[in-house]
């Protein structure tokens, strides 16, 4: 049977419709008298003498009652007339045509059933006649000659009587192998598809590719039985055939044999026609020789026949010259991985047919092939010596050349191409990582994508032209293989930068760059490069906003990147500098006959000229240096100023200069004493240490001081404090690094007696805090080696002392050390300068002979500075710096040892405040008396609890000049607090008695 199914049509195509018996037909059998009976109803047809009908009937009668038994069984057409003797079967478009026609020998009105109706179209046509000339009359009267005389009359009754009752459904088509036997149905063909004016036709088309070469058709009646087959066709190319001819041409002019190979049933036929390029141009011998015409191509054939089929063969004959030998140009590949099947071809030139002969030697297997391209498996690594040689009508030649035979990984594997994106109309580099053995061939293929699209680099830089997602590909090759790979390439525009743009550039300022893009598609990356003019001075911002750097001339660039790709905008610019401004001065005042160092705070941009101008109340008396170092002369406000000039401009700021004497600056301590405030200070002019008392109980008037101690520069960081009824001092002498002690001779200190040094050993810094301690005069104070000391004396009066104690001795401790009696024993508040920490420390003894480990009461920020320490209702306190905050605080212990502290809290946290701190109990309260650091007052504030949980409004005390510094105090008996100050511009101590005991209300000093 066909592999693919037949395309079946009578009269042009469709599918056979399903077999039905012919109508009057009933099944498988009939009775010879039921056919008579039918033959006496039959009815003259319209123009028949019903005489000659009658007649003929009659003899329709006898012929069946001769020839058929009184049972007859239907069957299909059969006997050597009934045999189909015209197929053929003839090439059409995209298909083959099987043709035949239709043999029922009786069936005169073609209806598939030989019957008495058959008698009709005989009496119709009887008497008609073939016409040598003419033919016959009708085009049906051929199919009613049933015995084939040449005239439709009585003798015709017989063949219809012989077949009568044959039935012929349609055909069933069959092929085979070979046409002696052996066929099967792949189809069949319904009557009813059969058409034609005569003798019915049949038409079926067939697919040009077909399983089996030979073909036949065989009548079948209504049950599928078959009857008479036909004659057999083969089918073109398959049952006739030329497998093979040669040679196909030769030199012009030469003599050769051509000899074809074919297939096919013999006997077979031969037409040779050599389209005029040969001599003879036609032969019907199996093997002509031929004598080949003048140079050039004909079209040539080979027609077959045999007794099934013709077949026509074309080729080409060629006439040539040695031009149309083959030429060997090269073989690929060049070699492959062992183990591997690698297909060779050869490139060559020359007329075909070609033959091959290809030699690998031991590079694999096949070791020979003579295909054009063989396919071999390659053997073990190596380099091979291998040939092919190539041959056609005209020639031949031979090609060496060599096979490299590698391991796995030798032949190349690309493994990453990048990038995948790029810009259009930019230039782009591209980079492929290959695997494998080197040297490589690369051919990268851009398509729409670039200009030119192809490129041989193995980095090539591409100029992009493309827009979208574009396919491109690479192949890279060795000598043991090759690989492709594809890939898809996103194009599209890459940024334009138009400007960038900024406004006015001073150093130390904030400005904000900004670039205008006139193309590209974001999102946007960007990347400025100041070139050191601003900080910071690379940033990755869209808008960065940078603080300019020294002013000069600068270059810069800014990036801006996208998706597929990136640009690059230098600028230039220049950072002018700031205009100088003077915003203070410092100092301002001094004494008179003292040398000062002036500084000011200004601002601006380097370079600076100075030109200070102190309006003759310094010697010398101007100076262009920065900080310059002058000595005041005779006291009085003077009119100064200091002029700063850079290349931007320049700025004066005048002030006043106060010159003044020196009372209370290095050291001013109060106490009460006999009843009545007394005051001792250091006199910084004659370097004296000075005592004086007031002249009633409040202090309204004052006597004249009495000097304590005139040796040498003495006085500073002095401590007053009544020992055992008399007053007594404690004090330092920088220049000998040494600890002094002096007490009145009288309970008035109208005179004193010889000072006395508790510790002689140098180098003590100050810092000193005297009392009395367990009936016996102490004092604390900063070491030589900045720790924090301790001494007492070994009597009453403080007439002879005991030897130093370190309380605390680690780096620089012991800075603004306050001491107090707390619960009987000594304590003292100090400020940690290493750690910048508040610390507190109390004796384990009421002498302070042993002291315990300090703790820390405050450690955040740099705290602890201008500390004092007081009992306030039982409790110790300190009031202290926060310098970082630049706010006044206090810290409260738990209990009255002071061994356990609450944390701290902030009293005054606006400005810079907590300078020269006293804290005092005023009424069971703590009160604090400093300096307002920014206004340079000297200020008051009073809680409203023990615990300084709640406090009263600051209270300024003394405002005029710069005051508040070195700032001691009392209470007095009467409950109200009374303090003294320094006025740093007149130099003079000042005593100051609240009106009221929380200290609410000051009068004028």
């Amino acid at each position: 049977m066909l592999s693919l199914a037949w395309l079946l049509s009578g009269c042009g195509g469709g599918r056979r419709p399903a077999m039905v018996a012919p109508a009057g037909h009933a099944g498988t059998a009939a009775d010879l008298t039921g056919a008579l009976v039918q033959l006496d109803a039959l009815p003259t047809p319209a123009g028949v003498d019903e005489e000659l009908f009658a007649r003929l009937k009659s003899a329709l009668r006898e012929a069946l009652r001769e020839e058929k038994s009184p049972r007859m069984v239907a069957s299909p057409p059969s006997g050597p007339s009934n045999e189909v003797d015209d197929l053929s079967l003839v090439e059409g478009v995209g298909n083959w045509v099987l043709s035949w026609s239709y043999r029922n020998v009786g069936d005169y009105n073609q209806d598939g059933i030989v019957n008495v109706s058959d008698l009709t179209p005989l009496a119709v046509h009887f008497l008609e006649a073939k016409s040598e000339e003419t033919g016959w009359p009708s085009a049906v009267d051929e199919v009613i000659d049933g015995d084939g005389n040449g005239v439709i009359n009585i003798a015709d009754i017989t063949p219809l009587a012989a077949n009568f009752f044959h039935d012929c459904a349609g055909y069933s088509l069959q092929s085979s192998t070979t046409p002696a036997g052996g066929f099967s149905e792949f189809d069949q063909v319904d009557l009813r598809t059969a058409t034609g004016e005569g003798r019915l036709r049949f038409e079926v088309l067939l697919p040009v590719i077909v399983d089996n070469p030979y073909l036949r058709v065989v009548a079948i009646d209504a049950q599928g039985m078959p009857g008479a087959d036909s004659n057999v066709r083969g089918v073109p190319g398959m049952a006739l055939t030329v497998v093979s001819l040669s040679p196909r041409g030769g030199l012009a002019g030469t003599q050769v044999q051509l000899t074809a190979v074919v297939e096919g049933v013999e006997p077979i036929a031969y037409q040779w026609d050599f389209g005029g390029g040969a001599e003879p141009n036609t032969s019907t011998e199996e093997s002509p020789i031929i004598t080949l015409g003048a140079e050039g191509t004909y079209d040539a054939s080979l027609t077959l026949s045999n007794d099934y089929c013709d077949y026509t063969y074309g080729f080409t004959l060629t006439a040539g010259t040695v031009a149309n030998a083959p030429q060997i140009n090269s073989v690929s590949p060049s070699g492959g991985i062992a183990g591997q099947s690698v297909r060779f071809s050869v490139d060559v030139t020359g007329t075909p047919p070609l033959e091959y002969s290809w030699d690998f030697g031991d590079a694999g297997d096949p070791q020979t092939a003579d295909v054009a391209s063989p396919l071999i498996e390659l053997g073990s690594p190596g380099s091979y010596d291998c040939s092919v040689s190539v041959i056609n009508d005209f020639g031949s030649d031979s090609y060496d050349f060599t096979v490299e035979v590698g391991t796995i990984g030798s032949a190349p594997r690309i493994t990453n191409i990048s990038p995948l994106k790029g810009a259009t109309g930019h230039d782009q580099q591209f980079v492929a990582t290959v695997e494998g053995n080197p040297p490589f061939t690369y051919l990268w293929d851009f398509g729409a994508a670039a200009d030119p699209p192809t490129y041989t680099e193995a980095s090539p830089t591409v100029h992009l032209i493309g827009s979208g997602e574009c396919q491109c590909s690479l192949t890279v090759d060795n000598v043991y293989g090759s690989d492709t790979r594809e890939f898809t390439l996103d194009v599209g525009p890459a940024p334009v930068i138009e400007s960038v743009n900024y406004g006015e550039l001073v150093t130390e300022q904030d400005v904000t760059f900004s670039v205008t893009l006139s193309g590209g598609e974001g999102p946007f990356a960007y990347s400025w490069n100041f070139g050191g003019g601003a900080f910071p001075n690379i940033t990755s911002e869209e808008s960065p906003t940078v603080t300019m750097g020294l002013p000069g001339q600068y270059d810069g660039s800014v990036t801006v990147v996208n998706y597929y790709g990136q640009e690059s905008f230098p600028f230039s610019y220049e950072v002018l500098g700031i205009p100088p401004t003077v915003i203070s001065i410092d100092p301002t005042y001094g004494g008179n006959g003292e040398e000062v160092v002036f500084g000011a705070s200004y601002a601006g941009t380097e370079p600076f000229t100075f030109a200070w101008d102190f309006g003759g109340g310094a010697d010398p008396d101007s100076s262009s240096e920065e900080m310059p170092t002058v000595t005041l002369g005779l006291g009085g406000i003077y009119s100064a100023s200091l002029t700063l000039t850079n290349d931007w401009g320049s700025d004066t700021l005048d002030f006043d200069l106060r010159v003044g004497g020196n009372m209370g600056n290095g050291g001013l301590s109060l106490a009460m004493v006999n009843g009545r405030p007394a005051a001792a200070y250091y006199d910084s002019t004659d370097g004296d240490l000075l005592y004086c008392r007031a002249n009633d109980e409040w202090g309204n008037t004052w006597s004249t001081p009495v000097t304590i101690d005139a040796t040498g520069d003495v006085g500073q960081y002095v401590s007053l404090c009544v020992v055992s009824g008399n007053p007594a001092v404690s004090y330092i002498e920088p220049a000998l690094g040494v600890l002094k002690y002096a007490r009145a001779a009288d309970a008035d200190g109208s005179s004193w007696g010889t000072p006395v040094t508790p510790d002689n050993t140098g180098g003590v810094a100050g810092y000193t805090t005297l009392l009395v301690v367990d009936g016996q005069p102490a004092i604390s104070y900063q070491g030589g080696s900045l720790d924090l000391m301790y001494v007492r004396a070994t009597d009453t009066t403080g007439g002879s002392w005991g030897s130093g104690v370190v309380v605390y001795g680690t780096d620089d401790v012991g800075e603004y050390a306050s001491m107090a009696v707390v619960n009987g024993a000594p304590a003292i508040a100090f400020y940690d300068a290493t750690n910048k920490d508040l610390l507190y420390v109390r004796a384990l003894d009421s002498t302070g002979s042993t002291w315990g480990s300090p703790l820390s009461l405050s450690t955040i920020g740099d705290t602890g500075k201008y500390c004092s320490l007081a009992v306030v209702s039982g409790i110790p306190c300190v009031a202290f710096q926060n310098s970082s905050m630049g706010s006044l605080e206090l810290v409260v212990a738990q209990n009255a040892d002071g061994s356990v502290w609450n944390t701290s809290s902030t009293v005054v946290g606006s400005g810079m405040v907590g300078g020269y701190i006293k804290l005092l109990e005023v009424g069971g309260c703590p009160g604090i008396a400093f300096e307002d650091m920014t206004a340079s007052d000297l200020a008051y504030i009073h809680a409203k609890d023990a615990q300084g949980s709640d406090w009263d409004s600051v209270v300024l005390v003394d405002t005029p000049g710069n005051t508040g510094q070195f700032t001691s105090g009392v209470v007095m008996l009467d409950g109200r607090p009374a303090l003294t100050t320094v006025e740093m511009f007149a130099g003079e101590v000042r005593y100051l008695l609240a009106n009221d005991a929380a200290g609410s209300d000051w009068p004028q000093p």
